[in-house]
């Protein structure tokens, strides 16, 4: 933190956020790995998917239902999240970066 062109204020709102966005990881990863144990992937989507279907979700949401499946797709699951946190770390690193810039 300190080589930013920051202030100090500025220093500490840089690590409160990238502190919460890492704790909020490190309990979805132990939420997924919970889950993981209990039962798998398709058993989950088995499950999540026909309360989905009642729900009518794919009709009143399709964007985020044809996002939904191919992600579920692609990662066999319905969220990665080791993947999600390397790219929010990414996004929130670069974000803070550009930030100092200015």
């Amino acid at each position: 933190m300190e080589p930013l062109p920051l202030p100090d204020a500025g220093k500490d709102a840089a690590l409160a956020l990238v502190l919460d966005f890492v704790r909020s990881c490190a309990r979805s990863m132990h939420h997924a790995q919970r889950e993981r144990a209990q039962e798998s992937p398709q058993q989950w989507w088995e499950r999540e998917g026909a309360q989905l279907a009642r729900l009518g979700v794919i009709e009143r949401f399709p964007l985020a239902s044809r996002i939904g499946s191919a992600t579920g797709e692609a990662q066999g699951a319905a969220q990665d999240a080791d993947a999600h946190y390397a790219f929010g770390l990414e996004v929130i690193l670069r974000g803070i970066a550009e930030t100092a810039k200015v």
